[in-house]
């Protein structure tokens, strides 16, 4: 698809890399922040070439709704609706609020379109008290202890939560103000903002 080594090639550029084909696919990525990123945020399993190549990149995605909402907009790159998609994003760490610049881009070769660039650059990283809302590690363990836990949903663009039995989605430093537990089940989906925003409502259609 690329000449010489794809990886290589996307490991030259700022920030977190990857290329997908049209079932979504992953056959490249790198990026100069990829390793250090996954190392920071307890993934160090997805440095290794094997966990990442070849493997669909959907189940990477938690959440069926962001997997539509992913899948959608893939297709309307590949069908040619749009030529980019640019969509604000966050990554957080208990210790960090990380605000990212997700960029798609059709891939082309010889005028045809064979696969989607997905190209994320941090833009803004702030220390702050930690919040283990978002420590992932934190929130498997607890599954472990098999008694039941208050399922909290979190939107996985803004990483906004949503109070239990309210539309009102806040901040997970008020969240915790509000009181909200930290031994809760994590459900990934899309606030009422970021679906009108960046969807267009389009998930119920």
């Amino acid at each position: 698809m690329l000449g010489g080594n794809p990886s290589e090639i996307l490991s030259a550029l700022d920030g977190i890399v990857y290329l997908a084909d049209p079932q979504g696919k992953i056959v490249a990525y790198g990026g100069q922040d990829w390793a250090p990123f996954a190392e920071r945020n307890g993934a160090t399993d997805l440095v290794s070439p094997d966990r990442v190549l070849g493997h669909d990149l959907f189940t990477f995605i938690l959440g069926d709704e962001v997997r539509a909402f992913y899948r959608k907009r893939m297709d309307e790159i590949l069908n040619g609706e749009e030529r980019a998609i640019v969509l604000p994003t966050r990554c957080d760490a208990p210790h960090r609020m990380r605000e990212l610049r997700l960029a798609m881009t059709p891939f082309r070769k010889g005028g045809r379109i064979e696969g989607i660039l997905f190209h994320s650059t941090l833009l803004n990283e702030e220390e702050r008290p930690p919040l283990s809302l978002y420590d992932f590690q934190a929130i498997r363990a607890h599954l472990t202890k098999r008694r039941p836990l208050p399922m909290l949903s979190l939107c996985s663009l803004c990483q906004k939560v949503r109070l239990k039995g309210s539309d009102h989605w806040i901040t997970g430093e008020n969240y915790y103000r509000a009181g909200g537990p930290s031994e809760v089940q994590i459900s990934h989906g899309l606030c009422d903002p970021c679906a009108d925003t960046h969807y267009g409502r389009a998930l119920g259609e």
